[in-house]
């Protein structure tokens, strides 16, 4: 055969959540946000989600996990789609400016509590405030400006 394995019993064991695919319109719980390393798009906040309500009961089902993941390799662009995250996350409508500047001076803080304590289980850490939290989530997909797919999430308040 000519192959020998090596490391296996000490390698972790992927953690990996399936991706939305295209057309989702949902709603989705917080289960665990973490920042992680990767080997093409460097820093990534990972966002994994259970499946509360569900347009595609087929492909997404009610209770699985999935991950949406933001590259923070370029801070110009990751702002602004985790500004939109977290504005939905705690209620607030990203088209309303009063709300939002109200909760604005807040967000580095929350963001910061939320990956020093991925899924609150650590009582010696600042509680995770993301999770438990729902949110109406849409997924469409894209073309970013330099040609490539893209799946875009778009993150909603939940409303009366």
């Amino acid at each position: 055969m000519g192959f020998t394995f090596q490391g296996v019993g000490q390698a972790e064991i992927s953690d990996r959540r399936p991706k939305f695919k295209d057309g989702f319109v949902g709603v989705v719980e917080i289960v665990r946000t973490d920042v992680k390393r990767t080997r093409k798009a460097g820093d990534k906040l990972f966002v994994e989600v259970r499946i509360i309500e569900s347009n595609q009961h087929n492909i997404h089902p009610v209770g699985q996990i999935y991950s949406w993941g933001q590259s923070l390799l370029d801070q110009s662009v990751a702002n602004g789609s985790l500004k939109r995250f977290v504005a939905a996350v705690a209620g607030v409508s990203a088209d309303t400016k009063e709300q939002l500047d109200q909760i604005t001076p807040h967000m580095d803080a929350l963001l910061n509590a939320a990956v020093e304590n991925p899924d609150s289980r650590d009582p010696n850490q600042a509680p995770n405030r993301l999770v438990g939290r729902r949110v109406r989530l849409e997924t469409q997909q894209g073309r970013t400006g330099n040609d490539r797919d893209f799946m875009f999430h778009n993150w909603f308040a939940l409303t009366g």
